[in-house]
């Protein structure tokens, strides 16, 4: 579980980010996911979720009571102790009604790049998280005025997730959105033309940037982040 540190800058950046929507627009709220059987090898970064689990309206999310009520029911939804919550992405891999991960460029690619594959249980190795946090509730990512109400503490929330989660990997599928958040992390990144735009440590964590993989052609994609790790001296199997 993440720390009480992470939650308390988590309910602070709800609020920052309310400020930048009108009262009566929803938000989506995102706390990272981490598989049952995360062993430390691999964190997969986002942009940010397009329509999530619940939403609230900016106006909810500036009152204090209704903002702690909405930090305590993701975290229950996102750490329960009784089942694997990455495990939406297997049960939802070849859904026929509704969202279908199997449609999802994302989640194909990681399908490929995690030891295993769909109904093997590959989910549950890796820990999800997204840049941004906050998304408006319609869809689509953050605007300008939105990532930058976030921005401070997303990326202090993104550090702590590092160091709490520690991973030996990083894999962030954000192409040059990860720009805002590199001087903050603390991030050495080597830039390269290609799916993968960069290369980088970070205390001891291989990172491993590529552009978003939507739209991308899938193998080649998949065989540039596996060169990219291998090249960096922590290959992917």
């Amino acid at each position: 579980m993440l720390s009480a540190t992470y939650e308390a800058t988590f309910e602070r950046m709800l609020a920052e980010a309310a400020i930048a929507a009108a009262p009566d627009v929803p938000l989506v709220p995102f706390w990272p996911l981490r598989g049952a059987a995360y062993d430390g090898e691999l964190l997969v970064v986002g942009r940010s979720v397009n329509g999530w689990v619940e939403d609230w309206t900016a106006g909810q999310l500036r009152d204090p009571a209704e903002r702690a009520a909405a930090v305590s029911f993701m975290r229950r939804d996102a750490e329960p102790v009784d089942r694997d919550r990455m495990a939406w992405v297997s049960d939802l891999w070849g859904a026929k009604v509704g969202y279908s991960t199997r449609r999802s460029a994302f989640w194909r690619v990681l399908a490929r790049l995690v030891p295993g594959g769909p109904g093997d249980g590959w989910p549950g190795r890796l820990v999800w998280t997204n840049l941004y946090k906050v998304s408006p509730a319609a869809g689509w990512n953050p605007g300008a005025d939105l990532q930058r109400a976030q921005r401070s503490a997303a990326i202090e929330l993104l550090r702590r997730e590092l160091d709490e989660y520690a991973p030996r990997r990083v894999l962030a599928m954000t192409g040059g959105w990860i720009q805002t958040f590199v001087a903050g992390l603390g991030l050495t990144m080597e830039t390269r033309p290609g799916l993968v735009e960069g290369l980088g440590m970070r205390d001891g964590s291989a990172w491993v940037i590529a552009k978003h993989p939507m739209g991308k052609p899938e193998g080649r994609f998949v065989a540039e982040v596996s060169a990219a790790f291998a090249e960096l001296g922590r290959p992917l199997r």
